[in-house]
């Protein structure tokens, strides 16, 4: 029996990482798996970019963003895509180290 993947992969949103600079994000595929080597993200100003890391094992995925938002495209070995839009709002308030630590504790 041949299985016949249709499925795109699937980025878990509810464990998206997004702060000032950079988004990571968690991508799984059951069948034939996340093609690594396919992802790639354009940013707000059509520049098309790597991932900065990628963590095969976990899934995890790190963007580096010059602009405040970027769409990410991620393909299975079968060739399905998924996309996913990530958008910094603008914030009146800058974002100190202690905010994003304490974003951080709360995740944990």
């Amino acid at each position: 029996i041949n299985s016949f993947d249709e499925n795109p992969p699937m980025i878990d949103e509810d464990n998206v990482v997004l702060g000032v600079g950079y988004v990571e994000f968690i991508v799984t595929d059951s069948q034939s798996g996340v093609d690594f080597s396919s992802i790639y993200g354009i940013d707000h100003d059509g520049n098309n970019l790597k991932p900065k890391q990628i963590d095969e094992k976990s899934g995890k995925v790190s963007f580096s963003m010059k602009t405040n938002s970027i769409t990410v495209y991620v393909s299975d070995k079968s060739g399905n895509q998924v996309s996913g839009n990530f958008n910094l709002e603008e914030s009146p308030y800058p974002k100190t180290k202690a905010d994003l630590e304490e974003k951080e504790t709360k995740k944990s």
